[in-house]
This record gives structure tokens, C-alpha cells and sequence, in this order.
């Protein structure tokens, strides 16, 4: 039962879960082109200590939690301001802010970008700007999530030209908090990680060709790790694996993959 399992993980993974690509260029917010001020929504203050005591009681086989998701109710309709530019380009943004969050990111349960509109999402000092997310971003689900943002501020832009001809849609379900800074999760403390070998391990060496083909797979909130599997067939078809625990009860289309990610030491975590 288990094999049909992490078959199924492979197909569905395969299919869906490689959607997140962006298709480059720069916010109109990078330009100080915009003259509105940005309303700020502030998510609610989070027990951060409380947090660490439940992790350490988490039951076995579940994956690794860094980040608690806060729902929201947030879109173009009922948050954030709108602005008109000379050309007739309209843009939207919006402020969202958790203290005290290393990192944060969105997941949208409605999502759809006419032809010609943009979706960016940056920190206010422009260091991490992800975008443009384009049509070519839409999925027959209207699902999507954006990457980790260092910080605990990020901004979300929209934008579309004067002849849009379509309906976006875009509602943010839940912002991701994350209190363990899971982009630096590499020093002494998650040294005891035992979920398998770090890739920069002596142990590892044989395999330098097979550890371009692993990731860390972000569910939000929680994450798990998993490998690019090829085929008899030799066609390139991007299958995935992971453990049925990780995808179980998830939608795959809000997956995100980190490819390349490597600690500096051995010490560090698997």
C-alpha cells in the first residue's frame, strides 16, 4: 500500500507542482512611481515560545514545522489601495507585515492573471523581488503560493494595462509566519536532524551528480525533502518524489521547490 502511495505522490507532483516560475522585471514601487501610501495590515502577534514548546511534543513521521499559517481575508476588493498611472496602468498594493517573522509568504486560493497583468511581491528594501507572476502562472485550480521573503514586511503589487480585457482574481488565504528562520536552518542547534544525510557530508561525496536533483519542498509552514526522478524512457518527464506525508491532505499546486540549497558545514541540518 505504501508503493501505490508514493506513486501517486510522483504522478500528481509531476503534473502540478512545477508552476511557480516568474518571468523577471521590476516593480512600478521600485521606480517611486506610485504617490498613494500603502495601507499595512498587521497579523497578530504570535507566542513564539509557545510555539518552540509544541514542536518539541510533535509527533514522529509528521514534517518538519517552521512557520504557522494565519488566516486572512485579503484582495484588491477589501484591503489595500488602488492607483491609476499617466498611461492608464492600474496597480494595487498592499503592506502586510508579521513582527518578530524571519521570513513570510502567501497562499492565494483564488488566483487568476489576465494576459498582460503582473503580480509582484517584494520586501521594502527590494533585496528579494519576486515576479513578474503572469497568465502563465494560471492553473486550472486558481491556486497559488509565492516563495519565502526574508523579513517580517513584505508588499504585494498587481498591475494591468488600460485594455485588460479579463477578471483578475486574487484573495490571499493565509500569510506564513516563519519563527525559525528556515532559510539560515543550518547551525548547531539542528545538528541532531536525523530525516537523512546532509548532502555536504563526506558520507555524500559518491553522489555529487544525484544531489543536484534534491530539494527542500515548502508546503507552507512545514517541510520535507525529495528528488527529481527520471525515467526508462529517457524523456525528461519531471517526476518527483517525497514521502506520502508530506503531500497528504495538501494541494500541490501551492508547493514550492528549493533546488541547490546547501549548508556550509556538516554540522549543519539534513
Amino acid at each position: 500500500m505504501m508503493s501505490y502511495r508514493y506513486i501517486l505522490c510522483i504522478v500528481f507532483i509531476a503534473s502540478l507542482g512545477f508552476s511557480q516560475k516568474s518571468q523577471g522585471g521590476a516593480p512600478h514601487g521600485l521606480y517611486n512611481s506610485l504617490t498613494k501610501i500603502t495601507p499595512e495590515i498587521e497579523m497578530p502577534l504570535l507566542d513564539i515560545d509557545a510555539l518552540l514548546q509544541e514542536d518539541e511534543f510533535l509527533p514522529p513521521g509528521k514534517p518538519y514545522r517552521y512557520g504557522v499559517r494565519l488566516p486572512v481575508d485579503l484582495s484588491p476588493h477589501n484591503s489595500g489601495v488602488w492607483e491609476t498611472l499617466l498611461d492608464g496602468t492600474r496597480v494595487w498594493k498592499l503592506i502586510i507585515s508579521s513582527q518578530f517573522a524571519y521570513a513570510m509568504n502567501l497562499s492565494f486560493d483564488s488566483f487568476y492573471l489576465p494576459e498582460n497583468s503582473k503580480l509582484f511581491i517584494y520586501n521594502p528594501d527590494f533585496s528579494m523581488i519576486y515576479g513578474a507572476y503572469t497568465d502563465l502562472n494560471n492553473n486550472s485550480e486558481e491556486v497559488f503560493a509565492s516563495p519565502l521573503l526574508k523579513g517580517d514586511e513584505l508588499i504585494i503589487e498587481y498591475s494591468e494595462p488600460v485594455d485588460v480585457s479579463e477578471e483578475f482574481k486574487l484573495h490571499i488565504e493565509y500569510v506564513v509566519h516563519d519563527y525559525k528562520d528556515i532559510l539560515n536552518y543550518y547551525n548547531e542547534r539542528n545538528s541532531n536532524r536525523t530525516c537523512g544525510t546532509n548532502v555536504v557530508c563526506p558520507e555524500a561525496d559518491p553522489y555529487e551528480d544525484q544531489i543536484n536533483a534534491v530539494s527542500w519542498l515548502d508546503m507552507g509552514g512545514y517541510i520535507c525533502t525529495g528528488s527529481m526522478l527520471n525515467n526508462t524512457s529517457q524523456n525528461l518527464t519531471p517526476y518527483y518524489i517525497t514521502a506520502w506525508h508530506c503531500t497528504e491532505g495538501e494541494n500541490v499546486n501551492t508547493f514550492r521547490f528549493y533546488f541547490n540549497y546547501e549548508t556550509n558545514s556538516c554540522s549543519g541540518s539534513s
